[in-house]
């Protein structure tokens, strides 16, 4: 990572504690999203690259770092016998409930839309040790867990401008089919 990303990384940070009025500036999953013009400025595009562009380039390159990371530290939720870690979590997103996050919105909404996700704390806090009292690092550490199994394709997600929506896989694809059908 060069200066220049995480200067773009940072500045998203202290950008949103200024718009809120907060006194403290936290990064958050979503400003890595913010490295990309940085990123894709970097990259040597190869044949994907050219297909594709640039800045779909830079967020797989983004999405694959998530996920060594979410796999260094958390369980495997493709397999079988951890699944079970996650299972409240993703029920939760199952029974049609969806959670959007806003790069702009204050610390006090993003967290109380993240803890709104039956469990999700308390996977953060056992498997990444963050300390439950740190609520900024929480949040992050929170935001990380829905990353990483969208990256692990256990959630579907949505990045329209500023706002990411993570919902059900599943009925994601189903209700594109259905659509499709009605057509």
């Amino acid at each position: 990572m060069t200066i220049s990303s995480l200067e773009n990384l940072i500045s998203a940070a202290e950008r949103r504690a200024i718009v809120q009025g907060e006194r403290q500036a936290f990064p958050r999953v979503c400003d890595l999203y913010h490295l990309v013009p940085s990123v894709s400025g970097k990259v040597e595009l190869v044949y994907e690259g050219e297909q594709q562009g640039m800045a779909n380039v830079a967020r797989v390159l983004i999405g694959r770092a998530v996920k060594t990371v979410f796999k260094n530290y958390l369980p495997d939720p493709l397999s079988k016998k951890d699944l079970a870690v996650y299972q409240p979590i993703l029920l939760w997103f199952s029974e049609g409930h969806r959670l959007e996050l806003d790069n702009e919105m204050s610390f006090d909404k993003y967290f109380g839309a993240l803890s709104a996700v039956p469990t999700l704390s308390d996977v953060a806090v056992k498997y990444m040790s963050v300390d439950p009292k740190q609520r900024r690092e929480l949040a992050t550490a929170m935001e990380f867990v829905l990353e990483g199994l969208h990256q692990n394709s256990s959630l579907s997600k949505d990045w329209i401008e500023s706002k990411v929506s993570y919902k059900d896989m599943v009925g994601s694809m189903l209700g594109k089919i259905n659509w499709e059908r009605e057509e």
